[in-house]
């Protein structure tokens, strides 16, 4: 997962303990589309504005590219702030 600052996290452990402790209080995903890379691999992108508890309003633009590979599976997600 790549995030704004150069942020950079691997694995799972590491993605999940990033998550844990603020959760996103409300957010809202628009201007959704998918861009078919193959058969097996496709990239998600979507505006989200987003917002913590106490924090000030999130908005990026994101990308989030899959691939199937037993099920399908997250390959690379990253965060573009506007």
């Amino acid at each position: 997962m790549l995030f704004p600052g150069g942020l950079l996290l691997e694995g799972k452990e590491r993605i999940l303990q990033s998550i844990g402790p603020q959760p996103w209080q409300t957010f809202q995903i628009e201007e959704v589309g998918v861009v078919t890379l193959a058969a097996d691999a496709a990239t998600l992108v979507y505006r989200v504005s987003a917002q913590r508890k106490g924090s000030e309003p999130y908005v990026a633009l994101i990308s989030s590219t899959y691939v199937r590979e037993a099920g399908w599976k997250l390959a690379v997600h990253q965060h573009t702030p506007l």
